[in-house]
């Protein structure tokens, strides 16, 4: 009897705790998630004044867009042809007339006349020109997107008092009944969202247990918002003339701030909340980061909404990317070993060039290996990964085994690694210009996307999270690298191979960062021995910031994560709102030296 009075009292002091008001919370919210296809998603101008024929309007529409059809390929083989012409004519056509130039003026005989260095001067200028002018026009071919045709549209005569305006909800959309949800690809991720949550409501109402509909209803969340904001970020960028007809609907707002919502439940649903002051304090010294995050968004949002757009921050998540996988390596270093790795900077420089030197485009004027046949992407991928790899060990080598401390052992291969790949960079007939003319296979690796929006970069780096976390969190090793960061003896004494831990521990920081180096280069299109100065230090703030104890033995991948979109936010989002370069660089001064003074008052506060 007591103890269902403790119960009763207990539920009573913090209802929100409640068991039964949990899963009421998840089953509403479910349900109006459900019911939010019956709202708008779509809205469409339609003409009903008097006169208006619908029928010859939209064979007019089908008219016109068999015709845009027609050119859309015609443009193609234009596409294709250009292509061709300057790869097999105007690019050999021009090299052939420079080299003959270059010839003529390194000739010091005196055979040649002033006559007719003026005539192959004139034949060089004219191959450029043309070679230029189809490059113009290649420029202007790449981006083609087929034409969508369009339902019922409003001719251009049409005055706004005659056309009534038409709603289509997500119900329409799941019937496929709407060119412009059709042509957006809606369906392929709506649907399942729907089926989904449509399950997890279904399973919540039969008392099923938390570990099964978790995953459904977070699935079917993240699917449902993926879906909205892809009906209307994606919408005017896409689908062209199409746009001018066609509107987005309130339904799509609603759905994604009940998906939200959805997951924010499901997530809290099994955990204690404790509202107290001491609890939110310290809530708030724990989570210091993702409130700093949060505020800095919010307050560039209010100097200038446009930051808040889908676009804007997939821009930052896509230059985020390859700093997030050189943090995700530096993690490892700081965590376990209290150091740092400063060849990471020379290291990304190094993996770029060893890849981008080996795949470039057959036809390119300038191959820093002439004969080199066309190589599968995998290869110069995994061989840059593996040198990155070499110098990890060799990192891990001179800290373990000669007790050296990791940061003058890394500045020590810093400057190794840059002199190496100097040498290289400056071999003939390279001799040390900027590398380019990329193959689109691998550039695609830095600039590709799925889906139409998400780059194929973010893609790669979420799975390097997701592995370091898997690495950290659940095995043995990761358990290891913890304990020698917080207590090296202690570690040592309890049996782990210390020495092994830390060689390994930069070998895989060498390879994240070679990875990132790699997916750089892809991503800018070219390569120099310059590239990635400053990003050693980026990561290394980052981690700091993200709540990486510069101590050792402290760190988690969502704080990284954090870390890096915080230095990422304050880079773009104050260029964004035109704050001065000088200015920003004291900004993310100011941080970083704020994280490390809480970091150690943290510490000392804990000893």
């Amino acid at each position: 009897m007591s103890t269902i009075s403790e119960n009763a009292l207990g539920i009573k002091a913090n209802p929100i705790n409640s068991k039964a008001l949990r899963k009421t919370i998840t089953i509403v919210l479910a349900a109006l998630l459900l019911l939010t296809l019956v709202f708008p998603y779509i809205t469409y101008r339609v003409p009903n004044g008097e006169g208006y024929d619908a029928q010859a309007a939209l064979t007019q529409a089908q008219a016109d867009y068999e015709t845009a059809v027609q050119e859309y390929e015609a443009k193609i083989v234009l596409r294709d042809e250009t292509q061709k012409q300057i790869s097999q004519e105007l690019q050999p056509a021009y090299d052939n007339a420079n080299r003959a130039l270059k010839d003529a003026q390194a000739d010091t005989t005196g055979a040649v006349t002033e006559a007719q260095l003026a005539q192959l001067q004139t034949a060089t200028d004219t191959a450029k020109t043309t070679l230029t002018d189809a490059r113009k026009v290649l420029s202007g071919l790449q981006n083609l997107v087929a034409p969508v045709p369009v339902q019922n549209p409003v001719p251009a005569a049409a005055k706004e008092k005659e056309t009534a305006t038409y709603a289509v909800s997500g119900l329409g959309i799941l019937m496929g009944n709407l060119s412009a949800a059709n042509a957006l690809n809606v369906l392929w991720t709506l649907l399942p969202g729907m089926a989904l949550a449509a399950l997890g409501l279904f399973l919540t109402l039969m008392n099923t247990s938390l570990k099964v509909r978790k995953p459904i209803l977070m699935v079917s969340s993240l699917l449902y918002c993926f879906s909205a904001l892809r009906i209307e970020t994606a919408g005017n960028k896409e689908l062209g003339e199409i746009a001018k007809v066609y509107g987005f609907g309130w339904g799509y707002v609603i759905g994604i701030v009940l998906s939200l919502l959805l997951l924010v439940s499901i997530l809290f649903e099994n955990k204690e909340l404790d509202f107290s002051r001491k609890n939110l304090f310290r809530f708030a010294s724990d989570k210091a980061i993702y409130l700093v995050l949060l505020a800095l968004v919010c307050a560039i949002a209010a100097i200038n909404p446009r930051f808040i757009d889908t676009e804007t921050f997939i821009n930052i998540i896509q230059q985020s990317s390859t700093r997030l996988i050189i943090a995700m390596g530096m993690s490892f270093v700081i965590i376990g070993t209290g150091g740092v790795d400063l060849s990471a900077c020379r290291v990304v420089g190094m993996t770029a060039v060893i890849s981008a030197s080996m795949l470039q485009n057959s036809d390119y004027s300038r191959l820093f290996f002439p004969n080199l046949p066309q190589l599968p992407v995998i290869l110069p991928f995994l061989l840059a990964v593996f040198v990155a790899l070499l110098f990890g060990l060799l990192n891990g080598f001179i800290v373990a085994k000669l007790n050296v401390p990791p940061f003058i052992a890394t500045l020590a291969t810093m400057v190794i690694v840059y002199g190496a790949n100097s040498i290289y960079f400056n071999m003939p007939p390279n001799n040390s210009q900027p590398i380019g003319g990329l193959r689109e296979d691998f550039t695609y690796l830095g600039t590709g996307e799925v889906y139409g929006f998400i780059p194929i970069i973010v893609i790669i780096a979420l799975v390097v999270c997701i592995a370091v976390w898997f690495l950290q969190n659940k095995t043995v090793f990761g358990k290891n690298v913890y304990a020698i960061g917080g207590n090296r003896e202690a570690a040592k004494v309890s049996g782990i191979n210390v020495a092994f831990t830390v060689v390994t521990i930069f070998a895989l920081a060498g390879a994240l960062i070679g990875m990132a180096g790699v997916l750089e280069a892809a991503r800018t299109g070219g390569a120099t021995n310059n590239y990635g100065v400053g990003y050693e230090l980026d990561a290394i703030a980052a981690c700091v910031v993200g709540g990486v104890s510069s101590s050792g033995g402290v760190g988690t991948v969502g704080g990284v994560v954090s870390g890096v979109f915080i230095f990422q936010v304050i880079n773009y989002g104050l260029t964004f709102i035109g704050v001065d370069p000088y200015w920003q660089q004291i900004i993310k001064g100011l941080i970083i030296a704020s994280a490390v003074a809480v970091d150690i008052r943290k510490y000392m506060s804990k000893k």
